[in-house]
């Protein structure tokens, strides 16, 4: 991986754990919110996909409920 791509694919991981949504990074090296790109012939090209980190969830049972 070059170091562009390596310092785009980390900028999204960033920015995916800030909107606290998925990213997809395009083939010019954009990085948009899943959920503004739109289906249908017109769709950009998707390189990758960063998935947002969900936060842990606590266990009832682990907490004495």
């Amino acid at each position: 991986m070059t170091d562009d791509a390596l310092a785009v694919v980390k900028q999204a991981e960033t920015m995916a754990r800030v909107w606290g949504e998925d990213v997809a990074i395009l083939l010019d090296f954009t990085i948009v919110k899943i959920k503004e790109l739109r289906g249908g012939i017109r769709t950009p090209k998707i390189l990758e996909v960063v998935r947002c980190p969900s936060t842990p969830k606590p266990n009832k049972l682990d907490s004495g409920g």
